[in-house]
């Protein structure tokens, strides 16, 4: 029903008129104005299109001059259409379509229901227009609805904001516009879902606002035990004439709820400090917080309290500090004075007496006895709530008076900070440091705080580590700017390093470093605040350099919580060159070995004594230095001529043995005794010792003064095995000894052998016995004792003739 002009007009829908719909103007009857007569029949156009199956009047820019009627017709085109009619200018009898909103989706029932209301506060009213069955294959919706917000009258220019509801839902079956019901001028909307939550049914509350609407609240039906609650929706009235509209709810429960507007209320919330800064020259500084009493003492908070809109009220506050700190598990600055029962809250009740009455409350808070965070400000929170009425009132009326609501709208917390007076920083107490960091390496002399530079090589300088225990990193770091709060040097060492100490200057502001549990992070204070430059050592335990470490890489950054930009973190790297004072010495024993005998096979032995003569190798390593466990693992590698070019056998390696070692493994191990030889009984092998004794050298004429040399290495005649054996736990010097046999069927093809195995030297020869005992016949001897028998017996007979002579 609409009014204009004077001129009462009622529009009427009819949806199943001629199986597509009209939109009938009624007007009152000039003969009898007790009756209403048909002015105007408009028809839809569709065949079971609804035309008018909803009906809204639409007043466009609110002036209250040219009227639009909204009609729906939810089947139109399969999908959907809203038309927007206007009297025509020529016939103002009859109506003419203006626009058309068409519907989007296949069968959404677009146009089932609608609303017209000025959603963003502009003048213009807007359009909701409900699509109930709207979906998406395979997508979780269930009905939406459309917000066409007035482009000053430029339907054709709108592209709608589609929002979407729950799967099965039925969301937008019912659309109403609530009015204002926070009273912040913009116009809300509620929307029904009558089968959500399983059938029980939903209606949601969306609020206007300059962007459009915005989801505020769910009604539920599931409350009140009912089904399809959010079938029908009639709103904007005041029942309870508070002011403020409300909402009545249909079901199919045989149930209407009616929903009343609570009165929403705004309580201006006003910190103020004296002093408004903290001087920190006072230890035992206290802050009060105070209400709005003007009266003036030692450090006052002001918190005010006033109400837009409402008779008493009881408001609980809450005044809390330090909320960040909080939330970092760090200690708060300072305390309530007196003491509550949280130190980084306390709270009261404040009783406000009316619309734009004020009540204050004053809380004291004390500084901490040491504060490292001198830099930012101390923050003081206010918030508030509003209590139930602890007693029953008497009801007044069939409508007992509802509580109040606080303002969405409205900041739910007052946030104030407290600057501390920083003398370094200016009058717009912003500390703008500019800390500068520069580093070397360092060698420390043995229990003396005396530092030597490392030398470099093109820049990067180099630790050469023998035996020192200790490195130190010099630090020096600059303020060229404001003072520096807080002022840190964060450092992060390699594994090879760990953190021992920090030595400064004499005359230097001492500094302390804290390190972690295994010293590979240290954090050294540089002062709270920080102003001029300074010097100092951080000693670096070198226990974690192995015999692997080519360098080392440390990370220092600096911190500060001034204002400084570009505080990068800086890369501390020095090549590190090991210096090991190891001597290596080996002999034979012996020198010199002699072979003989007949070839044999591989098969053919199976004495450690069937292959040769035996040979002892001594491998002796001293260490001058600093103990091998400080820098890893050490290792000797033995290159074991096992076989000549043509891979013949040259030196059996029956054992290996060693001493000054914690344990003994070496790779390779199947090598040792390849052949399971067994060794011969000790007494056996004594005979066999002294019954091969050899002639010195010399004795036997048969030998030439010619030989023949041969040498053997691993690099020309010789294939080798390499041996690697850790010298796992050696502190001053280790020895390994090797029990070898000389391959005699291998030296009996040649005269003569040296080799040469590492610093142990050993000469190989023919044994001499070989001519003796070379097969030479009897009658020799035999015709050679004769003829010595022969010359003796001459010999007797000249003589004896001679003394005859006499």
């Amino acid at each position: 029903m609409l009014t204009k002009r004077g001129q009462l007009t009622i529009v009427a829908g009819a949806p199943r008129a001629n199986h597509s719909g009209a939109v009938v103007l009624l007007k009152k009857d000039d003969v009898k104005p007790s009756m209403m007569t048909a002015e105007y029949i408009l028809e839809g156009a569709g065949l079971a299109s609804s035309f008018g199956y909803d009906l809204a009047v639409l007043d466009i820019n609110g002036d209250g001059g040219q009227l639009t009627i909204v009609a729906g017709a939810p089947r139109a085109n399969h999908s959907g259409a809203v038309v927007l009619l206007k009297k025509d200018d020529v016939k103002p009898s009859m109506m003419t379509a203006e626009y058309i909103l068409e519907g989007a989706g296949l069968a959404s029932s677009f146009g089932y229901d609608l609303a017209v209301l000025d959603i963003n506060g502009d003048g213009w009213q807007d359009i909701v227009v409900g699509a109930p069955q709207y979906f998406i294959k395979d997508g979780y919706i269930g009905g939406a609805i459309y917000v066409y917000l007035n482009e000053e009258g430029a339907w054709d220019k709108i592209t709608p904001k589609r929002i979407e509801g729950a799967a099965d839902s039925m969301f937008g079956l019912a659309v109403e516009n609530m009015g204002d019901v926070n009273l912040d001028g913009y116009h809300d909307v509620a929307v029904g879902a009558p089968y959500d939550s399983n059938g029980a049914g939903n209606v949601y509350i969306f609020h206007g606002s300059p962007q459009g609407l915005k989801k505020a609240q769910v009604l539920g039906g599931q409350d009140h035990n009912v089904k399809l609650f959010g079938y029908s929706l009639a709103g904007n009235m005041d029942l309870d004439r508070n002011n403020y509209p409300d909402l009545a709810i249909g079901s199919l429960s045989d149930s209407v709820f009616v929903y009343r507007a609570r009165s929403v209320i705004s309580i201006e919330k006003t910190v103020t400090t004296t002093p408004k800064e903290l001087d920190l020259t006072q230890k035992n500084l206290i802050v009060h917080l105070c209400c709005a009493e003007s009266y003036h003492c030692k450090q006052m908070t002001t918190f005010g309290l006033t109400m837009s809109f409402f008779p008493s009220l009881e408001v609980k506050y809450s005044i809390k500090v330090e909320s960040e700190r909080k939330k970092l598990n760090l200690p708060s600055r300072v305390i309530f004075n007196p003491r509550s029962a949280n130190d980084y809250e306390s709270t009261g009740v404040v009783e406000l007496k009316g619309q734009g009455t004020e009540s204050c409350v004053t809380r004291g808070l004390r500084l901490q006895e040491t504060l490292r965070d001198k830099l930012r400000g101390i923050p003081i929170e206010v918030s508030v709530e509003i209590l139930k009425p602890s007693t029953r009132r008497k009801r007044q009326s069939a409508l007992p008076n509802l509580l109040p609501i606080l303002d969405t709208n409205q900041d739910a917390t007052t946030l104030t900070k407290v600057q501390f007076i920083k003398e370094g920083c200016g009058a717009d107490h912003v500390c703008q440091s500019d800390l500068q960091l520069q580093y070397k390496f360092h060698t420390r002399e043995p229990n003396r705080d005396i530092f030597h530079p490392l030398p470099e090589e093109n820049g990067v300088p180099i630790l050469s580590l023998s035996d020192q225990k200790d490195i130190a990193l010099e630090i020096k770091v600059a303020n060229q700017g404001e003072d520096a709060y807080e002022a840190q040097l964060s450092s992060s060492f390699p594994k090879s390093l760990s953190y021992s100490a920090v030595r400064i200057q004499s005359g230097d502001k001492p500094v302390i470093c804290l390190a972690n549990q295994n010293g590979s992070q240290a954090d050294c204070d540089l002062g709270n605040p920080f102003k001029k430059d300074t010097t100092f050592y951080i000693i670096l335990n070198t226990g974690g350099i192995s015999l692997d470490t080519t360098e080392i890489e440390i990370d220092l950054k600096l911190k500060t919580t001034s204002d400084q930009k570009q505080l990068q973190a800086i890369k501390a790297k020095a090549i590190v060159k090991i210096q090991l004072l190891l001597s290596l010495s080996g002999i034979a024993k012996p020198s010199q070995v002699y072979f003989t005998g007949e070839v044999k096979g591989e098969s053919a032995m199976k004495l450690a004594t069937d292959v040769g003569s035996p040979i002892d190798y001594e491998f002796r390593v001293t260490n001058l230095g600093k103990p091998l466990q400080s820098f890893g693992k050490a290792s000797m590698i033995i290159q074991w001529p096992k076989h000549n070019s043509q891979g013949k056998w040259l030196l059996y390696l029956m054992k290996m043995t060693p001493t000054g070692l914690d344990s003994f493994s070496c790779s390779n191990q199947d090598e040792v005794n390849k052949l399971g030889l067994k060794v011969e009984p000790s007494v056996s092998r004594t005979k066999r010792e002294i019954g091969e004794t050899p002639a010195k050298e010399g004795t036997t004429s048969l030998f030439t003064d010619k030989r023949k040399y041969t040498v053997l290495s691993c690099e020309d005649g010789a294939e080798c095995i390499a041996f690697k054996c850790p010298l796992t736990g050696m502190d001053s010097n280790a020895v390994i000894s090797l029990r070898a046999y000389l391959w005699n069927s291998t030296f009996l093809e040649v005269s003569v052998a040296v080799l040469f195995f590492l610093m142990a030297r050993v000469t190989v020869f023919p044994e001499r016995k070989v001519a003796q005992y070379g097969g030479m016949p009897w009658w020799v001897i035999l015709v050679a004792i004769l003829l010595g028998l022969l010359l003796l017996g001459l010999l007797v007979f000249l003589l004896w003739k001679v003394r005859g002579y006499d």
